[in-house]
C-alpha cells in the first residue's frame, strides 16, 4: 500500500477537503507530487497548474485523475 492511500485511510483526505475549501479560480500548486490532491478541489476551482520538479512524480500527476482541468 502506498504511503497516500494509508494516509488517506487514516483521515486524510477529509484533511485535503478543508485544506481546498473556498478556493476558486485559478490554482496554482507547488510540488504538486504524483497529484493526489486534484480530485479534492471544489467546483469553484477553474484550472490548476500544477508543478513538480521531480521527472516521475511530474508523469504520474500528469496521468492522475482530476476534478477540474489541470496543467502539469
Amino acid at each position: 500500500m502506498s504511503a497516500a492511500k494509508a494516509m488517506d485511510e487514516r483521515g486524510m483526505t477529509e484533511r485535503r477537503r478543508e485544506l481546498l475549501a473556498g478556493l476558486g479560480g485559478e490554482v496554482v500548486e507547488v510540488g504538486a507530487g504524483h497529484g493526489v490532491n486534484f480530485t479534492h478541489y471544489p467546483a469553484e476551482v477553474t484550472r490548476v497548474v500544477a508543478v513538480e520538479p521531480e521527472p516521475r512524480l511530474r508523469e504520474r500527476a500528469a496521468a492522475a485523475e482530476t476534478a477540474v482541468p489541470v496543467d502539469v
